[in-house]
Order: structure tokens, then sequence, then C-alpha cells
């Protein structure tokens, strides 16, 4: 997610006014006013109150947003614009057919890897609905909107922590970032918040839900996916199809994305660029019913 200024009152108008437009007037393909139907309440005091449902498969949730925050760009991102929407890939039916294989077996596993206020989260459940969903989240603030907006709908757990190579310790670099850009670093104080590799998450999903298996891992740290994927990447290989925003254009000259390509490069494995997200998607026989 791109970081932002505090804009002004009449840029916050527009953008409100853009966004009406999209939830409700626009309903070409890949926007999410095809797939959902939403409902503006009246806010609960520091709160903006969303509620959307699938028109599919009637999946509903009340998200809550936090006004004068990033989170209803976020929603813009999540559910207008589509981000995540998989249609858009020419994989979706191995996709798909590796989702419903998964679903006879057990439960399609997803990681929510920086997941904010949850909205990603939520889509994913929306879509995906015998899935299991950990969201990942280090910052106090952020996670506590999570949780109000992941725990109602069942089959996810909300895990307050930096996602990095090992188990540790990290920080948030800049509290006063805004809501969609806060930036961890590794650090040796313990009480710092809690790091966590992908193969702790893993187990700690397995014990909640025993018969999950990998299926989707959506990343996005903003510039930490350089740790993530410096070691212990066998992970990588489980996970059918992965999606993440690189740093790069925001962390110019460090080289954040270097590690991930790296990790995927020795995989076969397929790379697709769409907006502000790499897909990776496995090659092997295993993407198949």
């Amino acid at each position: 997610m791109r970081p932002t200024r505090t804009p002004s009152l009449r840029k916050r108008i527009s953008a409100r006014v853009r966004l009406l437009r999209k939830m409700y007037l626009d309903r070409r393909r890949h926007r999410g006013a095809r797939d959902y139907a939403f409902r503006w309440h009246r806010s609960e005091g520091p709160l903006h109150v969303i509620s959307v449902r699938h028109r599919s498969n009637g999946f509903r949730a009340d998200l809550h947003l936090r006004r004068d925050t990033t989170d209803l760009a976020t929603f813009e991102q999540v559910f207008c614009n589509h981000d995540y929407n998989l249609r858009r890939l020419a994989r979706w039916t191995d996709i798909v057919a590796t989702y419903e294989r998964l679903s006879r077996e057990g439960s399609p596993l997803i990681l929510d890897l920086g997941a904010n206020v949850g909205l990603a989260t939520v889509q994913f459940r929306s879509q995906w609905p015998k899935s299991f969903v950990v969201s990942v989240e280090p910052d106090d603030a952020n996670f506590a909107i999570l949780r109000r907006n992941v725990e109602p709908l069942g089959n996810t757990l909300p895990v307050h922590a930096a996602v990095a190579a090992t188990d540790g310790f990290a920080r948030i670099v800049d509290p006063a970032a805004a809501a969609w850009a806060k930036q961890t670093e590794l650090t040796a104080e313990s009480t710092g918040t809690r790091a966590v590799s992908v193969a702790t998450l893993l187990e700690e999903a397995r014990k909640r839900q025993p018969d999950c298996q990998p299926f989707l891992c959506k990343v996005d740290i903003e510039g930490f996916e350089a740790n993530l994927f410096s070691a212990n990447t066998e992970w990588v290989e489980q996970f059918p199809l992965i999606v993440i925003e690189l740093h790069d254009w925001m962390l110019p000259g460090q080289g954040k994305a270097r590690t991930f390509l790296r990790a995927v490069a020795e995989h076969d494995r397929d790379f697709v660029h769409l907006g502000e997200n790499v897909f990776s998607i496995r090659n092997d026989r295993r993407l198949a019913p």
C-alpha cells in the first residue's frame, strides 16, 4: 500500500465522491460493484461502517474503518479496484481447480501477511468461503480494528506480530506513518513486537485448523520482504499462489525485491505483474484438479 500525507478537506471530499461512484456505479468486469453490494451506514463515532455482501454466495461482513486515515483508501483498493481479484489471471481456472481439490481434502489455507485492518482477509473469505485465513499485523492500532473486522467471520486467526525469516522481535520504524505504511525492522529488545516465521505461522494454523493446506499467501509488508525471503524460504513452493507488493518503488536503491526474486527464481512458477502486485503461480502438476 502507498504511504500518504493527510489530504486537504477538498481532496478528502473528492476522494469520497470517487469512492462512492466505484461502490455503486462502476460495473466494469473487474470492479467490486459487479461482485459486491455495499451499504454505507451512519458512522459510529470515529468509525465509518460499511457492509459488504457478495452477490453470488451471500457472504456478508460489516467493516469498521477509521476516519481521517488510509482505511477508506485501502477499502477502495481491495473492494472497488479489486486488487486481489484473481479472475484477471489467465491461470484462473487452474487456481479454482486447486482450491476445489484442497477443499475436498480439508481447508485451503490463506496467509494475509501485512493484513492492516483485515480488508484483504475479508475479501479472501468472501471469494474462497471454505478457506482458513491467518491475518498477521504488527501495528497495535491496525490490529485492534483488524480483530473487529475479521473475528465475526469465523475460520480466521488474527496474529499480532510481524512476519520475518526467523522468529524473534521487531519494532515499528515510524509509528506516525500512515496506517497502511507501517514499516518494521528486527530488534534485539524482547519488549518489541513479536516476529514470527512462516514456518511458525503454519504450525499455529494447524493447531487451530488441523486439516488446512497451503493455498494462497499475500504479502504486503512495506519493504520487509527483503528480510522475509532472505532465509528459510522452503514454504514458498508449498503455496500454489503468492501475491506480493514489492517496494523498490518506495525505497529506491535498497534492493528490497532482490531476496524475493532469488527465492522464486529457483522454482518453476509463472511471474505476472498486475497493478501494484506480483502474482507468482506454481506450474507443476499439483496445480490441477
